[in-house]
């Protein structure tokens, strides 16, 4: 799991200050095998009759207050764990075992461990056993809704049906950008959302209309996802002129913020999504090598 981002101001969008009186209306739902199967396609009957009932319990224990967050949460879990298959995060020996990644949104790292046990009252940490937990389905689903809502954050922003600001705070950028996407849009057909959206237009969604349009690091990230000439995994759909907006606008609030420097005199944003260096710099040129190439 990525490291959070720092405290920004929410970019006030009118259609969405509209869209929030119509919340009252979008209620929480006891999600069914049927329904979950709709949006997992690929999974088994049997792990979906596994995952169902502690998927439920989890909404209550967190008060997921509406079926859009439901929604949202769902999106996230299923490409995270390609669709409840991997509670463990996959490859050779890490350098932070064994505080590997376990659970559908992969609690990673001691203190997130800790935090867990302290917050849930449940063994996670004592033995390769206890921290097996998080692998079962149980845990797997309670210690994913734990990072999702009291982590990070994140039952504003889906109740406010913010797609990209999710996915920014899930994955750090961009990764997996259409996948969760298409989880997403099959959660409005199976949980019957559409009138509970209020950014997603035709299964899409505008950056200036997200609460990363305000955040540099998300503003830069989308510059760099959507840049036709860099080849970063996440968005098949490459769009220059989506990657400008986000560069200009990493600019624009760098500009704002008096574009900070460190003791050294050098930008202070340095080293993002493996950029080596001065971040502004990077931006600078690619934004000048896509307004050349037009």
């Amino acid at each position: 799991v990525s490291d959070l981002p720092g405290s920004d101001v929410f970019h006030i969008h009118p259609i969405g200050m509209v869209g929030n009186f119509a919340r009252e209306n979008c209620k929480a739902l006891e999600i069914t095998t049927d329904m979950l199967k709709q949006v997992a396609r690929a999974t088994s009957d049997e792990l979906l009759d596994e995952y169902v009932s502690p998927l439920n319990r989890a909404f209550v224990d967190h008060r997921f207050d509406s079926c859009i967050s439901q929604g949202h949460f769902l999106a996230q879990i299923l490409h995270e764990s390609g669709e409840f298959k991997f509670t463990k995060e996959l490859g050779g020996a890490k350098t932070y075992d064994p505080w590997r990644g376990r659970g559908l949104m992969q609690i990673t790292f001691e203190k997130n461990y800790k935090e867990y046990q302290a917050y849930s009252g449940v063994d996670c940490t004592s033995n390769q056993m206890a921290m097996a937990e998080l692998e079962k389905s149980n845990h797997a689903l309670l210690s994913a809704a734990w990072f999702y809502i009291v982590k990070a954050g994140l039952r504003d922003p889906s109740n406010a049906d913010d797609f990209i600001w999710i996915t920014r705070v899930i994955n750090g950028g961009f990764n997996g950008y259409d996948d969760r996407l298409k989880y997403f849009n099959r959660a409005v057909q199976s949980l019957n959302l559409q009138g509970c959206l209020k950014l997603n237009r035709d299964g899409k969604y505008r950056f200036e209309e997200s609460r990363a349009y305000n955040e540099k690091r998300a503003s830069c990230a989308w510059g760099i996802w959507n840049d036709s000439g860099l080849g970063k995994g996440g968005i098949a759909r490459k769009s220059n002129d989506e990657a400008k907006k986000g560069y200009k606008r990493y600019l624009e609030l760098d500009l704002a913020a008096g574009s900070p420097v460190d003791v050294a005199g050098q930008p202070k944003d340095k080293n993002w999504y493996g950029i080596s260096g001065s971040v502004k710099t990077y931006v600078q040129n690619r934004l000048a090598a896509l307004e050349a190439s037009s």
